[in-house]
């Protein structure tokens, strides 16, 4: 799944940028085994500033939660799961 997405989203073999995944649309992620998946990684691509800012030390773990489960697919467990990623 993720290797397919590296393949059909990134000009330079990394994982996608942001950008790159947008440009591929649902029909191009879906295609690259992501498939019910895809408008959950779309979702997060479309606001990849607001999760940037997240990674601030300075922004409470509250704001971060609430964020991260506004976001389509993101429930409690997972939302708890990525706030330690964020930093």
């Amino acid at each position: 799944m993720t290797a397919a997405l590296v393949r059909a989203g990134s000009a330079c073999g990394a994982y996608p940028t942001p950008q790159e995944v947008l440009r591929l649309g649902e029909d191009g992620v879906r295609a690259a085994g992501w498939g019910y998946r895809a408008p959950s990684l779309l979702g997060l691509a479309q606001r990849a500033d607001q999760v940037e800012r997240w990674r601030d030390p300075s922004v409470a773990d509250d704001e971060v939660l609430a964020g991260l489960a506004s976001l389509h697919g993101f429930g409690p467990y997972a939302s708890a799961v990525a706030l330690p990623l964020l930093g």
